[in-house]
């Protein structure tokens, strides 16, 4: 139980942590609207990094990333 709390701590330290305007995902959410949501999904961003943990799988959208070239 202490291990599993100790990682929820960890979880959310490295959330709250992040430089702000960084991107999460392609989905354009920010750390500000992760920070600014955490009572509300604090406990589904935990559970989604704890499963990739314990099931040693990441969801394929979450370890993505996109370029893109912009002209001057």
């Amino acid at each position: 139980m202490l291990h599993a709390l100790v990682i929820e701590i960890e979880i959310k330290k490295v959330i709250f942590e992040m430089k702000n305007c960084k991107a999460l995902s392609l989905d354009g959410f920010t750390v500000e609207f992760f920070r600014g949501g955490w009572e509300i999904l604090g406990q589904d961003v935990i559970d989604a990094s704890k499963y990739c943990f314990d099931q040693n799988y990441m969801y394929f959208p979450l370890n993505s990333t996109s370029v893109t070239v912009i002209p001057k």
